[in-house]
């Protein structure tokens, strides 16, 4: 089995004044209790304060609640968005959501410091309508899709997730899929797209099969001024 590792990256924000540090998980895809177990092992015990979450909670309905239960436990504030695979157990998350005082937001933006995050809903499979706030200003979602919401003339600074960095890889044929638009280029890691400044998380779930070989990765991410 893979071992979930938790990685220290960069993103920076035009206009920030001071590096601010979040944590930052996607695509769970939790199957059983288990795979929440292994998770929450992964977080060091003096992780950040803030964890974004970009979406794909669990393969199973029931998994939301202990899912959302145990990292409500872990952090003083959550700020999530919903994934594809969320959609067909919106309802359910919303709710749980709501229980442990998560912010779950759906083309809205909150506060954190003097950051404006924008969370919106999924570009993979939804519609995204969102203003465009001023600098410094962080756009949390499930697919890098979401670049196409912008120009690539636009200082905008990106987290999402969606692609498991493929998922499965062979040599000489890296990757496998994306399911997106934008494609492999930013498939994983941090990239740019002209102005955009973009990171993909390779999260730590399966989908389709449960079979994967790709690393699976959890990240401190300190945001920092650009």
């Amino acid at each position: 089995m893979l071992q979930i590792k938790y990685v220290e990256i960069e993103l920076p924000v035009k206009n920030l004044n001071r590096i601010i540090q979040v944590d930052f998980i996607s695509d769970i895809h939790a199957r059983s209790n288990k795979d929440i177990f292994f998770l929450i092992e992964a977080l060091p015990k003096l992780s950040s304060e803030i964890l974004l979450l970009g979406g794909d909670y669990s393969e199973k309905e029931q998994f939301i609640e202990p899912l959302f239960s145990e990292l409500s436990k872990r952090y003083k504030r959550i700020i999530a968005v919903i994934g594809n695979n969320d959609l067909q157990f919106l309802d359910r998350i919303l709710a749980c959501a709501k229980q442990f005082g998560i912010e779950l937001l759906r083309d809205e933006t909150v506060r954190i410091d003097e950051l404006t995050l924008v969370g919106t809903k999924d570009p993979y499979k939804e519609e995204t309508h969102f203003a465009m706030p001023q600098a410094p200003a962080l756009i949390l979602s499930h697919s890098p899709d979401i670049l196409l919401s912008f120009s690539t003339d636009c200082e905008v600074s990106v987290l999402c997730g969606h692609t498991h960095g493929g998922q499965i890889r062979f040599p000489f044929w890296p990757w496998w899929w994306t399911h997106t638009k934008v494609g492999r280029e930013y498939g994983e890691g941090r990239s740019k797209r002209g102005n955009n400044e973009i990171f993909t998380s390779r999260g730590i779930g399966c989908s389709l099969m449960k079979i994967r070989n790709v690393p699976k990765e959890i990240y401190k991410v300190h945001i920092i001024p650009k």
